[in-house]
């Protein structure tokens, strides 16, 4: 029982950080997009 609790809390642990990833990854996406369009007015 105990390592089935062990083999939860750390797929639990590498989805966080999927989704740290993919958040980062979002994030830096939209900033290179919001930059683009800011160069675009000026």
């Amino acid at each position: 029982m105990i390592y089935v609790i062990k083999i939860l809390e750390r797929a639990i642990e590498s989805e966080k950080e999927v989704f740290r990833r993919l958040k980062s990854d979002t994030l830096k996406k939209v900033s290179e997009k919001n930059i683009e369009d800011i160069q675009k007015a000026f």
